[in-house]
């Protein structure tokens, strides 16, 4: 969900610099264009972007250089699933283009000192989410990897975005990547995959496996 929404902000923008990065509409975008953005603007690296991107048409069942729109990446767990802190799940809402404030809200409230997400403050908030979806969503899914998946969205929140709330709410709410922002990683090289992993994974390690166990509730 990170991605798409990172892309999107990218697309949308009316920044200078960001202005026809991506088509302003969303449409034939190429996975190697939403690479190449994420890589740029939000300085993942190069070989981390185009993995993501990658692994996005595979789901798809596109190649790297095919255009889609970017709606397609909504399709029910590709990047986006169940349980997810700030979208409500497709079963309630399918179209996972809108933003759920209430949701974005609790998750931004939930931090233990208000100014910054760590990694405790996303376990904690994607175990009550898995929980509340598993028990109130009747065609509640959640696929091998999908806690790997909420984990690594997380981490991007922190790695990218700083974990700083300041941030968080324009990016997360308006959809808007506020003026003079620049990424929280400043390596030379960008935000690889081990330097991601040292977050994603302690996130990961930290969800309470209890809402395996929750059955819904009718």
């Amino acid at each position: 969900m990170w991605l798409w929404l990172a892309i999107r902000n990218i697309a949308s923008s009316t920044n200078e610099k960001l202005a026809g990065v991506l088509p302003h509409d969303g449409k034939d975008i190429s996975f190697k264009q939403m690479a190449e953005a994420v890589h740029t603007h939000y300085n993942i690296s190069s070989t981390l972007s185009q993995f993501v991107a990658q692994y996005l048409a595979n789901t798809l069942r596109k190649e790297y250089n095919d255009k889609i729109q970017l709606s397609a990446l909504g399709t029910h767990n590709c990047a986006e699933h169940d349980g997810s802190l700030l979208r409500a799940d497709t079963y309630f809402q399918p179209d996972q283009g809108v933003p759920n404030v209430e949701l974005i809200r609790e998750f931004l409230s939930s931090t233990k000192d208000g100014k910054n997400v760590t990694v405790g403050d996303c376990s904690r908030a994607i175990t009550k989410r898995f929980i509340h979806s598993a028990r109130h969503n009747p065609h509640f899914s959640m696929l091998g990897p999908g806690p790997l998946f909420a984990a690594n969205n997380s981490a991007l929140l922190i790695n990218i975005m700083g974990g700083k709330i300041e941030v968080l709410e324009p990016f997360l709410l308006e959809e808007r990547i506020p003026i003079g922002w620049t990424s929280a990683n400043k390596s030379r090289l960008g935000l690889t995959l081990i330097m991601f992993n040292l977050t994603s994974f302690p996130i990961l390690l930290g969800i309470d496996p209890s809402w395996k166990k929750v059955k819904f509730q009718s």
